[in-house]
């Protein structure tokens, strides 16, 4: 954040009197004074990451002669106990920072601004007065130097850094404002770039395998991280035909008109070659038309052979600060391409040899991530060379991801159950973690894995992949009385699925029974419409958020233990979650997308989160809870499947 020039300034004097620091940099200008500054996001990330929870400990001179602080609402205050000047750290410095919003005045009423004077305390310390003298020293220059800071900022969330520029070794004093505003821009370098670098570490690694057992969420992790936050991202699948020319590119034929009509009428086509790129080079080719994060993204990694897959490219995954350290020679056919199609490039840092296409440099904003399956890790064995190059991030076994069934015939059985004791005996059985389950290993509709999906999926992996070539003693395929199962008990004769020797199976592994977590719906989408006291049509998440909020409105008396005891957590039924009202407080993990982003607070002052994913399974509760209120809520429209077939 670039501060107001001059407003944390130091023995820079001005003669006619007047000219005290301010102290203070509004945050927000223009109507609404809605805030807007680089790097505004890191900033009150880190704000909020460093804030004090006793904001009446903190004491901040205000206005003329510092006596207004009836007139101002202190919003956020934050200690940072790292402190750089310069890039260089301040040993032993704390530093307070405090936000307010002005409340009373003729102007800027409703404005807010960041305090850093040096006469703000925290429970009685001057912790801005002492942390300003270790700056100087750090600086290298007297205490009484006149000196003034032009900006500061965070990194990491809890590093505050300030750029700072001596003026003078000694006090100095100017004539007027004008004259001592030139004092301080002559200070500044060319363009205000900073005369020093910081070291930014990068959100996420720039190539990273993510691995694990079969199930265990890889690529979904991937999904949620670059898809859904619609990140650019190209894709490709190594298999063990993949080679150099799939994965980078390669010449091939297609048809090209001449312009010529022939007697029988047609247009008239040569055969011409010509260069197509493949997943490496569409994406080094976004990376470098702009500054955006780009992503390329490759399935199954283990599955190909990766040194014929990379070649010469494996050089380029040695980066410094993200761009590679050492540049590849561009064949001719991909230099002639990549010239053409980076011509337009409006980055201006573009090394002249990568703009030109011969020489490869993988540049910082270029992710390269992949999954790797560890029960096919025996396909093609990654090289240790090749394995420093990259960060790998396990993803484990999580057994109580959701709460699936396993349908048949009528009796349900659990999933997690089954995953449990099943992973157990594999691991007995191959000493390994690679051949065990991970909770997504299948498909399934409404949480229910059905009993074909059981058989051809779930127990056929387990019969080819891991118990075949063991001893039998460690096979789960037995029956009650200890027997062998060979798995084509497990068809009838015409190819249908023997339920009673599945259901045999699952006795004899002890699988826990279970009722319906789930009502399973006549069709895996249901996308009926509500209508709430003569409403627009209300969707089912909508409609049990919008009858909670009716009802929050009409009782703004009620604290939490009343709300949850209104609003139980057993309305969702066994739909996974972390509760229907839970506290800010509580660690939501993978279901925050489930819950709402806005904060209510109770009567007595507590914040919490509503959950908002209302289903056909549990939809009813919420409405019948509407209907004991003598709220009207009707179906507006049905989902019909007829009307909605493609």
């Amino acid at each position: 954040m670039i501060l107001n020039l001059g407003s944390l300034a130091f023995d820079a004097n001005i003669e006619s009197g007047g000219g005290t620091p301010a102290w203070g940099t509004e945050l927000g200008q223009g109507e609404g004074y809605k805030f807007g500054f680089e790097d505004m996001s890191d900033f009150f990330t880190g704000m909020v990451y460093k804030s004090v929870p006793d904001l009446e400990n903190v004491s901040c001179p205000l206005g003329k002669g510092g006596n207004q602080r009836a007139d101002y609402d202190f919003s956020i205050a934050s200690i940072f106990d790292k402190v750089y000047v310069n890039g260089k750290l301040v040993e032993g410095g704390r530093f307070l920072l405090l936000v307010v919003k002005k409340l009373n005045g003729d102007y800027h009423v409703g404005r807010r601004s960041i305090k850093y004077n040096p006469r703000m305390t925290y429970r009685g310390e001057y912790i801005n007065e002492d942390c300003y003298k270790k700056m100087a020293f750090t600086m290298g220059i007297p205490e009484n130097a006149a000196w003034f800071v032009y900006e500061f900022f965070i990194v990491n969330q809890d590093e505050l850094h300030f750029t700072a520029f001596e003026l003078a070794q000694e006090p100095r004093s100017y004539r007027n404002n004008d004259e001592r505003r030139n004092a301080f821009l002559s200070k500044l370098p060319k363009g205000n770039k900073r005369p020093y670098t910081v070291t930014i570490p990068p959100k996420y690694s720039f190539q990273q395998i993510f691995y694990g057992a079969p199930g265990t969420g890889k690529s979904n992790t991937i999904k949620r991280e670059v898809d859904e936050k619609g990140k650019t991202c190209f894709r490709t699948t190594f298999h063990p035909d993949s080679d150099y020319s799939t994965f980078v590119g390669t010449y091939k034929p297609s048809m090209k008109p001449t312009g010529v009509t022939l007697a029988s009428g047609e247009r008239e086509e040569v055969i011409t070659y010509k260069f197509i790129p493949q997943a490496f080079t569409r994406s080094y080719i976004e990376a470098w038309k702009s500054t955006d994060e780009v992503y390329l993204v490759i399935e199954e990694i283990n599955r190909g052979n990766c040194a014929q897959i990379f070649g010469d490219l494996f050089q380029l995954l040695d980066r410094k600060d993200g761009v590679s350290e050492y540049p590849v020679e561009a064949d001719t056919d991909l230099a002639t391409y990549l010239a053409e199609a980076l011509a337009g490039s409006k980055r201006d840092d573009i090394p002249q040899e990568v703009l030109n296409g011969t020489k490869l440099i993988l540049p910082s904003n270029l992710y390269i991530w992949a999954t790797m399956n560890t029960s096919d890790q025996s396909l093609f064995p990654i090289d240790s060379a090749f394995k420093r190059r990259w960060e790998w991030k396990y993803i484990p076994i999580d057994t109580k991801k959701e709460s699936w069934i396993i349908a048949v015939d009528g009796e349900n059985y659990s999933w997690t159950s089954f995953l449990d004791i099943v992973n157990e005996r594999v691991f007995k059985a191959t000493s390994s973690e690679d051949k065990q389950l991970g909770f997504y290993f299948c498909k399934v509709q409404n949480n229910v894995v059905s009993a074909e999906t059981f058989v051809s999926k779930v127990l056929f992996y387990l019969w080819n992949d891991v118990f075949k070539d063991y001893d039998e003693g460690d096979s789960i395929f037995k029956d009650t009385e200890e027997k062998q199962l060979p798995f084509s008990k497990f068809y009838n004769k015409d190819g249908s699925v023997n339920s009673e020797m599945v259901k045999e199976l699952l006795t004899a592994l002890k699988i826990e029974k279970t009722a319906n977590l789930v009502e399973p719906e006549k069709d895996s989408n249901n996308f009926d419409r509500y209508s709430l006291n003569g409403s627009e049509p209300k969707g089912k998440s909508d409609l049990g958020l919008s009858i909670m909020e009716l009802y929050l409105s009409e009782h703004s008396e009620a604290n939490y233990d009343e709300i949850k005891q209104v609003f139980p957590d057993s309305m969702l039924g066994n739909i996974p979650n972390r509760g229907l009202i839970v506290k800010e407080s509580t660690p939501l993990d993978s279901y925050s997308r489930n819950y709402t982003p806005k904060l209510f607070t109770s009567a007595d002052g507590i914040k919490y989160r509503i959950y908002k994913q209302w289903t056909v399974a549990n939809i009813g509760n919420i409405i019948g809870f509407a209907r004991e209120q003598g709220w009207n809520v009707e179906q507006a429209q049905q989902w019909d499947r007829k009307d909605n077939q493609a």
